[in-house]
């Protein structure tokens, strides 16, 4: 508690691999994971986080800062493409199909990002096949 309290979250989940018991430090892992995704933007930390609609959200947050101009949250095509299908998993969760239709219909978020993935993936192959280097 003491290193989340510092901001030192991946020393924190570091100690947390030492515990046996980690069911009772589930929030602090989830925080960390959280503070982790948030400053770093890697997918692996987003990954780990068991909320469906935190995890949604913060793709098409994402994704949305992106087409406002924002370049750097997601540095490469397969980072995009990794978000584009852990958002689609999580779509599929039953526990997120509740809680998304506040958000938004859970259709026109799956259609997002199953459209995303295709435009990107289709990118990447157009770059492979022409022996180019994909632009961030």
């Amino acid at each position: 508690e003491g290193l989340v309290k510092s901001s030192l979250y991946k020393e924190a989940l570091d100690a947390v691999d030492t515990f046996s018991d980690k069911k009772s430090l589930t929030k602090t892992i989830t925080l960390c994971h959280k503070r982790l995704w948030e400053e770093q933007r890697i997918m692996d930390h987003l990954a780990q986080i068991p909320d469906d609609s935190y995890v949604i959200n913060q793709i098409l947050a994402t994704f949305q800062a992106n087409e406002l101009g924002v370049r750097d949250l997601l540095p490469d095509c397969k980072t995009i493409r990794q978000a584009c299908y852990l958002g689609l998993e999580r779509c599929s969760s039953t526990k997120s199909i509740s809680t998304l239709k506040l958000i938004e219909e859970l259709e026109v978020v799956k259609s997002k990002l199953l459209t995303l993935a295709i435009r990107v993936g289709t990118y990447s192959l157009l770059c492979q096949h022409f022996d180019t280097k994909e632009a961030p």
